[in-house]
């Protein structure tokens, strides 16, 4: 009980369960640590390695390093003969990618059940090996499935948080109507009171994370895909089978991982400059500030209303990404690529139409004639699934833009 206590404390404490709007930030920057520890290894060379090894058998193979970079928080919890050999072998040799993926492949892909620190740990590992330059589907996976598993463990904290408040609440109420003495009335109604502000900000922390998750489904690759991004980069053409086949399922699982970002964005460029007649990039590009905007917005509903101004600035980001990528389009869509930038540019409109207003942010002096052009392309195909509703959202919304003008 002592040490259940105790964990449940260290959560408490942790940045992105204190305010939950901060928890990629504060991941960022953790992750940042990471792969500054890991350069710096790289730059010390072979020499480094073996001083390592050394170390690790004078200290009898003790894998509690200081370091999370050995994935020694996941070690502690799951002292197996696994976990402990990969920590010993990351002790030595931290850019051991088979290594880390031995380490955390089990808690990412098939779920052992771990505590939010361990699940914590996985991410950022998960995290580290998708921040190579080496891009595999292999690792996105785990990357969508770590990103899954950790917000379902924040949602469950916060779940278990509010009904140990709900007991409490419902002992003092029986203290109440009992009479019970050792407290008077004017202590218990504090008491109370201080329970109902807790169980209303554990809520307003739940929502966000609830948002979060629905915000951020993505869909695994189910290819096994290979992405050099600096070779990809230096290429005059990229094949159009290799963009429609490979990066484009790699980018639309990516846009689902904001702390994937950095690699996300350098492999959208990447496919704009070497297939630039093909609306991949544009459509990814849009989809990735779209996503994002989702989980502020999220945020934004649930209470938190500083993130308004990132929130609109994200929102404007993918509509303009969106808009430039139509002209590569065009108003005669005819291939599922097309008709996605062309769903996109519909759903972004409506987005902007919708939200941008409550975030402090009128929607552009030509978001009337965008709005029009998105329902008129879209109805080209409006037998297609899901094309009908969105066109007349978009219907809904330029009959107010009409009623605003003429009030």
């Amino acid at each position: 009980m002592a040490e259940k206590n105790n964990l449940n404390k260290i959560i408490r404490d942790l940045p992105e369960v204190q305010e939950p709007p901060v928890l990629f930030k504060t991941l960022k920057e953790e992750l940042e640590q990471l792969l500054q520890q890991s350069k710096q290894f790289n730059a010390e060379g072979a020499a480094s390695k073996l001083l390592r090894r050394a170390k690790l058998m004078v200290s009898k193979g003790n894998t509690d390093s200081g370091s999370d970079l050995y994935g020694s928080t996941i070690a502690k919890y799951f002292p197996t003969k696994k976990v402990q050999d990969c920590v010993k072998q990351l002790q030595i040799d931290p850019l051991d990618s088979q290594a880390r993926i031995g380490l955390i492949e089990p808690f990412a892909l098939k779920g052992i059940k771990g505590n939010l620190l361990v699940y914590r740990q996985v991410l950022l590992h998960a995290l580290l090996e998708a921040s190579s330059s080496k891009l595999s589907s292999k690792v996105i996976n785990m990357v969508l499935m770590a990103q899954r598993r950790y917000l379902d463990k924040i949602a469950e904290f916060f779940k278990e948080e509010l009904s140990s408040c709900q007991f409490k609440l419902s002992e003092l109420a029986k203290d109440n109507r009992s009479g019970k003495e050792g407290e008077n009335s004017a202590s218990r109604a504090q008491k109370q009171d201080e329970l109902i502000k807790q169980m209303d900000l554990l809520k307003q922390k739940l929502e966000f994370v609830q948002g979060c998750i629905e915000s951020l489904k993505g869909k695994q690759v189910k290819q096994e895909v290979m992405i050099e991004l600096k070779e990809l980069s230096s290429m005059g053409t990229i094949p159009k089978d290799q963009v429609a086949n490979e990066i484009a399922p790699m980018l639309g699982a990516m846009v689902t991982v904001p702390l994937l970002r950095p690699n996300t964005e350098l492999l959208v460029y990447a496919v704009k400059k070497g297939a630039p007649r093909m609306p991949v990039g544009g459509l990814y590009e849009s989809k990735m500030h779209r996503i994002y905007s989702k989980v502020l917005f999220a945020a934004y509903t649930a209470g938190y209303k500083d993130v308004a101004q990132e929130c609109g600035k994200v929102l404007f980001a993918s509509l303009n990404s969106i808009q430039s990528t139509l002209g590569i389009v065009g108003n005669t869509p005819s291939s599922k690529l097309e008709k996605s930038c062309v769903r996109e540019y519909g759903m972004v409109c409506h987005i902007v139409f919708q939200q941008a207003p409550l975030l402090g942010f009128p929607p552009p002096s030509t978001h009337t004639a965008a709005m029009q052009r998105a329902v008129d392309i879209l109805q080209t195909f409006s037998d297609e699934a899901g094309v009908l509703e969105l066109v007349n959202a978009l219907g809904q919304d330029l009959v107010q833009c009409v009623t605003k003008k003429v009030s």
